[in-house]
């Protein structure tokens, strides 16, 4: 019997805690809110499966589809409460931990199974096989059905109509970003025993012109459970056809821009198994990648990075000959895989190779790298950026061809950049002996001619290491007067187009040691700083956080223990603009190379700081 590792030590350790695991799904579980954060408190997971929230959504009971809320504070899911019926139950949230799930009020007494939250969070299209009169029997064939919700309610569901149901086994809705249904049925003239389809809806919110999908998508076999991209870049579903691992498994679609379908690919022994591997999920934010599985005997929900949809997606073809295009990183991040909760270096050999590698920023739109290398105790910014054929080979920045420039960031919206330089401040002739703070702005052909930020900021000695907020206050490092220690962290509001007078942030942040480094999340929420000489660092410079209490001032900064610091120096930290990853630069291996983890890591950190 072929059984790969990660299903192996899931049935080990599943068979006492699944045993144990109590059915019923409206029992309040004294254990359910404990579980704090997001994701239901769930270590995030890398590119192996692991079952999701064992014991408490994976039960010995049964699981199938789920879905999160696209702020991630409510959870559906569905459970067999008894051998002969099916429910949606709910829980949400409330103060940073978890309620006890209970039956959705548009499930209550029904029998349903299958179903999927719009990408707009306001509809829920649900496949069950309720009465389609009140007062009827159950159907012994499902149908879709739709619940929307209005003033935090959700509305009685309303049967889809019979354009969608056939009234021969139609179920398993998925819905993209325009309302466009695809769903799986069992209706007369399909290539298979069950095929795929695709329901468009009108601008009145009618559905419509309902057409099955050709091949490569639907076979002579059975295709089931269609998980649709938001954008319909891609198709996710389920099949017996010949050459899979198990009864079902997954296989994903990528649409061209003719809009057609290629060739659907096996996603492999990573996810599939001898078992049966189906309903497909891709949470909202693109992050994790859901499905339930058979093994080790019973129906369970797993989840994984998501970024294994996206191995099998045709590149782009370049000219013959090109070996450089076809060499370049392809794909989001440079196309490599998402990191978990343990830190690992980023792009190594493109970008960390070992040549003292510091601070990295991605544009907002995700098709820019920025990061510094210092040789000979100069700092230069280098920039690659992503093209048709992938990402191009690392340059010089235009701003940074001349004079020592480092510590990069971007503001949030995108239009524009701030640096630290020691290029002549205006009416000098000569570089400057410390750095100051500089901006540009985005231009239609880069960047525009960079211009400091003024007398008020650049004060003193050695101001760097600039981040803003989404209304552009400033954060930044200085030696100036005034500071409790080396140096600190000052903070500066925009006004009227300019900076103001910068304020020191105070104690809970700096200290008599050095502080600097700093990265403040865009709505000013937490901050991340580098600090050395504290009694409970780990190596030369570790990074502390520290999150902003109601009345606006500071937690005292904590460390961020050792999953993030090390016996080496460990500074410019940065959250990428999605909020997916936190950057890092470490000398933990020697030189300086950049580091990523996923930023669950702050996530985990908030809810374990005492206000």
């Amino acid at each position: 019997m072929r059984m790969r590792t990660w299903r192996a030590s899931i049935v080990a350790s599943l068979t006492v805690v699944v045993a144990a695991a109590h059915s019923d799904a409206l029992a309040d579980d004294p254990d359910f809110s404990k579980l704090r954060g997001p994701y239901l408190g769930q270590a995030p997971p890398g590119t192996t499966p692991q079952v999701f929230a064992p014991g408490v959504v994976s039960t010995d009971a049964e699981e199938g589809s789920c879905a999160f809320a696209a702020d991630g504070r409510r959870f559906w899911f569905v459970r067999r409460r008894s051998p002969s019926g099916n429910g949606i139950l709910e829980t949400e949230m409330v103060g940073g931990a978890w309620t006890s799930p209970r039956l959705a009020p548009f499930s209550a007494g029904a029998p349903d199974w299958d179903f999927v939250l719009a990408p707009d969070g306001r509809s829920m299209y649900i496949s069950s096989g309720r009465p389609a009169t009140e007062g009827g029997a159950p159907e012994e064939n499902y149908r879709i059905w739709r619940s929307e919700e209005l003033d935090g309610h959700w509305s009685p569901p309303l049967l889809l109509p019979p354009v969608v149901n056939s009234g021969v086994h139609d179920s398993f809705p998925s819905v993209a970003q325009d309302g466009t249904l695809y769903y799986f049925s069992r209706r007369a003239g399909g290539l298979g025993e069950g095929d795929i389809y695709r329901a468009e809806r009108s601008a009145e919110g009618v559905y419509e012109n309902v057409t099955r999908l050709e091949a490569p998508i639907n076979s002579a076999h059975d295709e089931v459970d269609p998980f649709i991209a938001p954008d319909q870049s891609y198709l996710i579903f389920c099949s017996n056809k010949p050459g899979g691992a198990g009864s079902y498994d997954i296989y994903i679609s990528f649409r061209a821009a003719d809009g057609s379908w290629s060739e659907a690919t096996n996603l492999g022994p990573a996810i599939n198994s001898e078992q049966a591997e189906y309903i497909p999920y891709v949470t909202r934010d693109g992050r994790y990648f859901f499905f339930t599985s058979d093994l080790p005997g019973q129906r369970d929900i797993y989840w994984m990075d998501a970024s294994v949809i996206l191995a099998p997606r045709p590149r782009e073809t370049t000219p013959a000959g090109d070996a450089e295009s076809a060499s370049r990183p392809v794909g989001d991040y440079l196309g490599q895989r998402p990191p978990g909760l343990v830190p690992e270096i980023f792009a190594p050999g493109i970008v960390s190779t070992g040549r003292n590698v510091l601070n990295s920023v991605f544009t907002p739109d995700g098709r820019e790298l920025y990061f510094s290398i210092e040789e000979d105790g100069t700092y230069t910014v280098y920039v690659m950026r992503q093209e048709e054929s992938g990402w191009a080979t690392p340059e010089v920045a235009s701003f940074s061809k001349q004079h020592s420039n480092v510590d990069i960031s971007i503001s949030p919206d995108g239009t524009t950049l701030f640096f630290g330089s020691k290029r002549p401040l205006p009416g000098e002739a000569t570089p400057s002996k410390d750095f100051t703070i500089w901006s540009a702005t985005r231009a239609q052909s880069g960047w525009s001619q960079p211009r400091d930020l003024g007398p008020l900021v650049n004060a003193g000695e050695h101001q760097v290491y600039p981040t803003v907020t989404k209304d552009l206050t400033l954060y930044f490092q200085s030696r100036r007067e005034g500071t409790l220690g080396g140096s600190d962290i000052y903070r500066a509001a925009y006004v009227d187009g300019a900076y103001a007078r910068p304020e020191n942030v105070g104690s809970a942040i700096n200290t008599e040691q050095d502080e600097g480094d700093v990265f403040v999340a865009p709505d000013e929420s937490f901050l991340i700083v580098a600090a050395s000489g504290r009694s409970d660092g780990l190596g030369e410079s570790d990074l502390y956080i520290s999150f902003r209490r109601p009345d606006g001032s500071w937690a005292p900064a904590r460390n961020m223990g050792a999953a993030i610091n090390s016996k080496g120096t460990d500074y410019c930290p940065m959250l990428s603009p999605d909020g997916r990853f936190l950057f890092y630069t470490s000398t933990r291996e020697g030189h300086g190379n950049i580091y990523w983890v996923d930023a669950a890591v702050i996530e985990h950190l908030m809810e374990t700081t005492v206000p």
